[in-house]
């Protein structure tokens, strides 16, 4: 059994890098998607996972592919199709934030057709974690819903990052509309900031109040992850805040997956944590990520995060 499965989005993330010859910014090639993301902060760990996917019948494709495998990320279920792998452009600000620039009209990781997946054997699983952009475009959205029904009636704990990117979207209320029904079905739920204003539609909505309500409609974990600042998190025991670790962000791309991973192995392999212990992890692997270049890549291994965690440096 997996520990983790994870549907949606498999991409190449071309990321500035380096100064070319002519002074201009060069873009490395770098593996990268949320969901996939997601399933390598855990792998990193020690967690088992597998992805299911859709990716190009191109040299993009391929590379992904082994990237996963080169994790121990089992990729019995990514299913190649004749458009191009997804591809997109990161711009880093001077704190690490980013912009992104997608070329996806359309993408392979909006070809998934749930007829196609070659095995069942995604549903052998402890959590299934799923996102939004898989709901932008058809067959892609037809088919994650269908394995959420699924899974839902094998009764496997659903994972929910909503990985809001607004330049997918016909509108913010489209997205909205389909983050709310997603709603419905999950266990564990990160949402970002920008998410959180989203959902409820508020503009100053409190993140406290916000997890109040999404407990509220039987979620059982909470997080709410604000950059670093901290995170605000929640369950049917607790409530709480956690103050961000203190690093020299480099690029931001990839912490709130490095965050939820981290999340999904101690839930799996920590049971006698508390929620704040473990909130306090996954804000050191989401500060560890910020400190290098791309989100896979940068996805720390557990000694890494022990060390930081010790070192006790908070905002």
């Amino acid at each position: 059994m997996y520990d983790v499965v994870g549907v949606g989005e498999v991409l190449i993330d071309f990321s500035p890098s380096f100064q070319g010859p002519m002074g201009n910014p060069g873009f490395e090639m770098n593996p990268g998607g949320a969901p996939a993301n997601c399933l390598a902060a855990n792998a990193k760990l020690g967690g088992s996972c597998a992805f299911v996917g859709s990716v190009g019948k191109d040299f993009f494709g391929t590379f992904l592919v082994e990237q996963l495998k080169q994790l121990k990320i089992d990729v019995e279920n990514v299913v190649e199709v004749p458009e191009f792998t997804t591809i997109d452009f990161v711009a880093n600000g001077g704190d690490g934030e980013r912009e992104f620039a997608f070329f996806r009209n359309p993408g392979a990781d909006t070809k998934l057709v749930f007829e196609k997946i070659p095995s069942d054997r995604w549903l052998d699983t402890k959590i299934f974690h799923y996102g939004t952009l898989s709901f932008t475009d058809e067959p892609s959205a037809s088919t994650v819903k269908k394995m959420l029904r699924t899974a839902k009636e094998k009764k496997i704990l659903l994972s929910f990052d909503p990985n809001y990117r607004e330049n997918l979207w016909e509108s913010p209320i489209k997205a909205r509309e389909v983050i709310e029904e997603c709603l419905e079905y999950c266990d564990i739920l990160k949402i970002s900031e920008e998410e959180m204003q989203l959902i409820f539609n508020a503009g100053t909505i409190h993140p406290s109040e916000a997890v109040e309500k999404l407990l509220n409609l039987g979620i059982s974990h909470v997080f709410i992850t604000m950059g670093d600042k901290g995170t605000w998190y929640g369950d049917r025991h607790t409530r709480g805040f956690e103050k961000a670790f203190s690093v020299e962000a480099v690029d931001t791309t990839g912490c709130g997956d490095s965050f939820l991973g981290t999340i999904h192995y101690l839930l799996l392999h920590c049971p006698g944590w508390n929620l704040k212990e473990m909130v306090v992890y996954a804000n050191a692997a989401a500060a560890i990520c910020a400190t290098g270049r791309t989100g896979i890549a940068a996805m720390p291994e557990w000694g890494q995060i022990e060390d930081l965690v010790k070192e006790g440096k908070r905002r």
